[in-house]
């Protein structure tokens, strides 16, 4: 949507990079509460939604909290505050629906997603590149895996400046 807007404005736009994200569809109907979070959150940290709901809500959250391996001073209400992030972005997530695009897309997808790529994909942007990164949704963008997205990141902005001063691509 932004990179749309830009080029309307008249802005050029070399590249839009995308991080581990997929397409909405209509069908896509959820509530947003502490629940559908937690439900969202716990396979990315391999825990058991079954487990934590033996326990208290705060309790819930701490467990949470744990198994990220955050840094110190993040607790449960940190969690919960990245948690209702999470939540305006499942609700913006949910009514969005994208329009194509027809410039320059990477798309980094964490390995241990067990995503496809979604053929939608094509249609909305043609020119996407998909590229895989190791690790999940949450450590992809944590040392040591955020070097090597970086590093990938790196080669496709090179790519760009090399073909905005007239040069051929590698």
């Amino acid at each position: 949507k932004t990179a749309n807007q830009l080029r309307r404005c008249g802005a050029e736009v070399s590249l839009v990079a995308l991080f581990d994200t997929h397409l909405s569809s209509e069908s896509e109907r959820f509530e947003i509460d502490d629940q559908p979070v937690m439900k969202w959150l716990v396979p990315h940290l391999d825990l058991s939604m079954n487990a934590l709901e033996t326990l208290p809500l705060e309790q819930q959250w701490e467990r949470i909290a744990e198994r990220a391996n955050l840094a110190d001073g993040v607790g449960a209400v940190e969690i919960r505050r990245m948690a209702e992030v999470c939540g305006a972005h499942m609700k913006a997530y949910r009514s969005y629906r994208p329009q194509p695009y027809e410039g320059p897309v990477v798309l980094f997808s964490a390995d241990s997603d067990d995503h496809d790529l979604d053929p939608s994909w094509s249609a909305i942007c043609p020119n996407l590149q998909a590229e895989s990164v190791p690790e999940n949704h949450y450590s992809m963008l944590r040392k040591p895996n955020v070097e090597t997205l970086a590093e990938r990141l790196d080669r496709y902005l090179a790519k760009v400046v090399q073909r905005e001063r007239g040069g051929t691509q590698p």
